[in-house]
């Protein structure tokens, strides 16, 4: 019974080293839960629903090019570059900033 806990045991461990990556900021290993396409893959399911919730799209397109225009160069120079980023403004009275796994912001 012993070994059963053991081999258990093990085999939890093993599996918690294998998902562990180096976070770019920290230069520390981590343990990630999902891959960067599975988080990338989430954050563009919600997006949707995301600006369904607030709103839409805020209706003026130079303001939304502006904002991405500024997020995308902030973007280039991040830690996480390799992603799609997309930035979006949502008609939301709301006076606030959030994102969504993936690169997905709002503003």
């Amino acid at each position: 019974m012993r070994i059963i806990q053991y081999i258990i045991i093990i085999m939890m461990l093993v599996s918690m080293l294998a998902g562990c990556t180096i976070n770019p900021v920290t230069g520390k290993n981590e343990f990630m839960m999902f891959s960067e396409q599975q988080e990338i893959s989430f954050g563009k399911e919600a997006d949707p629903d995301v600006r369904w919730q607030f709103g839409g799209a805020y209706d003026d397109s130079q303001l939304q090019n502006y904002v991405n225009s500024v997020g995308q160069k902030v973007a280039a120079v991040s830690d996480r570059s390799n992603i799609p980023y997309h930035f979006a403004i949502v008609d939301s009275s709301d006076i606030n900033a959030f994102a969504l796994p993936g690169g997905y912001v709002y503003i």
